[in-house]
């Protein structure tokens, strides 16, 4: 019925219609297709993930991030898969971009201290650990860390007080290790 109005309208009434530039459905409708592709690379790269391909599986996450450049998820996983190739530099610069899309992420403030760590860039590690811990002074994980950190870094008093704050926060940490470092 719609075709015919249409129909009739335009060629009835000799009225020439042009195509709007751009359209909010048309583009919408694209990135929803986008969207879907995107969880399906990234269902897949979980699924090849789980089966230990992890090539296969950071192709797939990679497909993702084509797909649907905001997708965090893809670049999470693929970071971690990143970590287990021993591309730690690579894994950082998607940490970075989690973090860029959603800069409240306290876990991956943690898991790119982690990586920075492996790498010895102690200061730096610290850094996002004292984010991590700004946005949640709660964070027994990010306290345990940061007070392992500066105690390597000979920041003793700072170190164990973390220590403390770890335990207080039911962080798993034993009372001996707590001795161990903190006499």
């Amino acid at each position: 019925m719609k075709v015919f109005v249409f129909f009739v309208l335009f060629f009835v009434s000799g009225t020439t219609f042009s195509r709007p530039l751009k359209s909010t459905s048309n583009i919408d409708r694209i990135l929803e297709i986008d969207t879907t592709a995107s969880e399906k690379f990234l269902k897949k790269g979980i699924e090849k993930r789980a089966l230990n391909d992890y090539e296969g599986a950071k192709l797939d996450f990679t497909n993702a991030i084509k797909k649907n450049p905001k997708n965090v998820k893809a670049y999470l996983n693929r970071a971690y898969l990143n970590e287990i190739l021993g591309v730690p530099f690579e894994a950082i610069e998607d940490y970075s971009k989690v973090l860029e899309l959603n800069p409240k992420d306290v876990d991956t403030y943690i898991s790119r201290a982690f990586v920075k760590w492996g790498l010895n860039e102690l200061q730096s590690a610290i850094h996002d650990l004292d984010l991590a811990i700004g946005l949640d002074k709660k964070n027994g994980e990010a306290h345990f860390y940061r007070g392992l950190l500066m105690l390597l870094i000979d920041k003793r008093e700072e170190g164990c007080e973390d220590l403390y704050k770890a335990k207080e926060l039911q962080h798993d940490i034993t009372d001996e290790e707590l001795l161990k470092y903190c006499k």
